[in-house]
This record gives C-alpha cells, sequence and structure tokens, in this order.
C-alpha cells in the first residue's frame, strides 16, 4: 500500500476501520487493539516502519472511533473501550457509520391553554371551608415533552433519573403522597429516556447510573 501521512488515516482504512465497529457493534465495549489487529492482519501500514507500524495504525484507530463518537455511533471512551450507542446496536447497514447517527427531534411541550376570564365577584353567603380537591395529572404525551425539554436544557452534563422526576413532580405532575409521585414519574422518564437512548442522543452509564447525552 503506498504511504500515508503519519497522523491521517489512510481512505481505505478508514471504511475498513468503520466495517469492523460495525461487526462488533453488538458488544458492551470495543476495544482500539482490536482494530490495529485486523488493520495489521489485512496488511494496512506497511509503508511505515515496522517498528512503529502498530502505534501508526492505532492512531489511525483513534481518528476513526473519535470521529464515529461526535456523528453518535459510539459513547464515551472508557479504559475498557468505547460503547457503541443504540443508534448503532440498531445499525444494519455498515455504509451508514460514514454519516451521523440518525436523531429525533425534540417535541415542545405543549402549551398550556388560555386562561379563563375573571368570573364577576359575588356575595355569598358564609360557607364552611371547602374541602382539598385533588386534580388530575396531565396526559403521559405532555409530559414527554417537558422531559425532552428539561433533556435539552441539561445536555452539557450528566444526570440521573431522579433529577428528571424531581422537576416533573415540581411541575404539578401526580396527585397523592410525594413518594407515590415520584415512582410515577420516573415510570414515564425512564421510558422517554430509554427512546432517546434508542435514538442515539443519550447514553445509559449502568455503573454511575448516570445518563450522558451524546455530541
Amino acid at each position: 500500500m503506498t504511504k500515508s501521512e503519519p497522523n491521517v488515516v489512510a481512505g481505505e482504512a478508514a471504511v475498513f476501520t468503520r466495517s469492523v465497529v460495525f461487526q462488533h457493534r453488538g458488544a458492551d465495549r470495543i476495544d482500539p487493539a482490536i482494530i490495529v489487529t485486523r488493520l495489521l492482519a489485512d496488511g494496512y501500514g506497511l509503508g511505515f516502519p515496522e517498528d512503529i507500524r502498530a502505534k501508526r495504525l492505532r492512531t489511525w484507530a483513534l481518528q476513526v472511533l473519535k470521529r464515529l463518537r461526535k456523528h453518535g455511533w459510539l459513547g464515551a471512551a472508557t479504559p475498557d473501550g468505547w460503547p457503541p450507542t443504540i443508534a448503532l446496536k440498531n445499525c444494519r447497514d455498515p455504509e451508514a457509520l460514514s454519516r451521523k447517527a440518525p436523531r429525533r427531534a425534540f417535541v415542545a411541550p405543549p402549551a398550556a391553554p388560555p386562561a379563563d376570564p375573571p368570573a364577576p365577584l359575588r356575595i355569598l353567603p358564609p360557607m364552611r371551608p371547602p374541602q382539598a380537591v385533588r386534580t388530575q395529572p396531565e396526559p403521559p404525551a405532555s409530559w414527554e415533552g417537558f422531559i425532552q425539554e428539561w433533556v435539552f436544557r441539561h445536555r452539557d452534563s450528566r444526570f440521573g433519573v431522579a433529577e428528571v422526576a424531581v422537576a416533573v413532580v415540581q411541575r404539578g405532575f401526580g396527585t397523592g403522597d410525594i413518594g407515590g409521585r415520584l415512582d410515577g414519574a420516573r415510570e414515564i422518564i425512564e421510558r422517554e429516556l430509554r427512546g432517546l437512548e434508542w435514538d442515539g442522543l443519550l447514553i445509559y452509564d449502568e455503573q454511575s447510573e448516570f445518563w450522558w447525552p451524546t455530541e
């Protein structure tokens, strides 16, 4: 093969590296060493001196992995490798990795209905204090929009389900005791976050139980 710039991955090697990543999309982590081994075995980098060939190919592999991370196909690197996103796990076309991962647009929460005009003042006879009225929570669809907006506003940092649940309850979700309201909010939140993960917008870290926004 022709010698390429030392710090610039060759086009054919980039395509080959993406194909290796695609083949390992079902793994928990993709180790760059696996890619280097495949590149060496397939004869890439023969223009480099033998003593630095593996090092140069690792640089190539990391360049491609960082690009895939930027495009939403991989999560942030860990000591064990690069985690595939849901978008990569569900991908069926290896050529798609040369483009950005598909994303689902955020849906703005529904606008609040216009307030009713104030009723005319009336003088009423004395009455006993009214009993507290338990209001019904908003339908799940409107809370999904609120959750998406919350995630979008916190896209520069990691977060946990509990943080989102507190925001949803403070917004007025549910009735009754606070524990039951939080549990109900968590069910809707976890379902919506999994949907955003499937679209490649979020990554879930099982060890820390935090959600990380993708690039």
